[in-house]
């Protein structure tokens, strides 16, 4: 053959070389539910409150009234009940390669703590009830899969406000008298926090999976004076459980 003729076939060949390949990236819709696995009761002497200490009662409340003061003897104590939160939620995560993920969403989450404060015969008690709207941001690293399993850990904060709030205030005299009063809280600073978890993943399907992450989280003091399971207890313990929905 002539040299033309090789120069051509050589071309050729090197013409159909095959291309390479991207993996393609997935989005995950998820829902969830989790909470801090404890309550925390506090018992002390006196007379407490749940309201700030700057925060002067209504004439039509149950802190005003005169006779219910006085019946409140040197005896008397106060008991603290932060029930254990709720928290529901919905994420939305971005695989940014084969290791690695970032993911947000919104959560919501009820606080709930009661107190009675007073003597036996005599006594005030409060339901403080708040509401939080959350906004998480976290990253996340695979550590092992297979087709079925999947483990990760994951890091990141939150920044929660506190949407509504209510107190429901009942003060006894005597085991007779009643006054009972309903009150809106406003909590205007918001509340951030930072955590860290180890997750584990069973994936059901190509496209669903459930996964549990237990983790901890640190809860800033938001500077308000109203008083919650995460005032007393800023360091906690916590577990999410959830469905999660891949898509391409």
């Amino acid at each position: 053959q002539k040299p033309a003729a090789r120069t051509a076939r050589r071309n050729n060949y090197y013409a159909y070389a095959t291309p390479r390949k991207t993996k393609e990236r997935k989005w995950s819709v998820g829902v969830s539910t989790g909470n801090v696995p404890f309550s925390s009761n506090m018992n002390y002497s006196g007379y407490g409150s749940l309201a700030p200490l700057n925060k002067e009662p209504k004439k039509n409340s149950p802190y005003a009234s005169l006779e219910a003061r006085n019946n409140l003897n040197e005896d008397n104590n106060t008991k603290v009940e932060h029930h254990m939160p709720v928290t529901f939620g919905a994420s939305l995560r971005f695989e940014l390669n084969e290791k690695w993920g970032i993911e947000t969403g919104v959560t919501y989450t009820l606080l709930s703590t009661d107190l009675r404060s007073g003597s036996q015969d005599s006594y005030f008690e409060e339901e403080q009830r708040l509401h939080y709207v959350g906004i998480p941001l976290k990253v996340d690293r695979r550590l092992w899969s297979n087709k079925r399993f999947e483990i990760y850990a994951s890091a990141g904060g939150m920044v929660e406000k506190c949407v509504s709030g209510t107190m429901h205030k009942v003060g006894i005299v005597n085991k007779q008298d009643k006054d009972a009063t309903d009150e809106k809280i406003n909590v205007k600073p918001l509340q951030w926090s930072l955590s860290a978890a180890a997750g584990a993943q069973f994936k059901i399907t190509e496209k669903v999976g459930i996964y549990a992450e237990p983790g901890v989280v640190y809860y800033f003091d938001d500077g308000s004076q109203w008083q919650t399971i995460r005032k007393e207890h800023p360091f906690n313990f916590n577990i999410q459980l959830g469905v999660r929905f891949t898509l391409k």
